[in-house]
């Protein structure tokens, strides 16, 4: 529903504190975050950053698809996914996210 977009993508943009976060967009539904190595070029993020962040989050439950580009994750939940379920999502894609930037030094 449309509720429930915006609320994951108002869930997804609280995410954009991240030095690594580029971007988050979304339309519905559909949503992404795009990863950089840095903010003010906007270089994207090497692939297996985002490789190793999808890993960790199939770990934890949640799987994640990768943009055929390979710098951001797509998201595509199903319509009836209620706001729990979207809340588990945005933690674990945050801890994800934080786990990364702390390998890499970006934290």
């Amino acid at each position: 529903s449309e509720t429930q977009g915006k609320y994951f993508l108002d869930g997804l943009k609280e995410l954009a504190h991240h030095p690594i976060v580029g971007e988050v967009r979304g339309t519905g539904m559909w949503t992404a975050i795009d990863f950089t190595i840095d903010k003010k070029t906007r270089a994207p993020l090497p692939a297996e950053h985002l490789v190793n962040m999808a890993a960790r989050a199939k770990q934890k439950g949640l799987l994640i698809k990768l943009a055929p580009v390979r710098q951001a994750f797509e998201f595509a939940p199903p319509l009836i996914i209620g706001k729990e379920e979207i809340d588990a999502a945005v933690k674990i894609i945050d801890e994800c996210i934080t786990e990364q930037e702390k390998e890499i030094g970006k934290s």
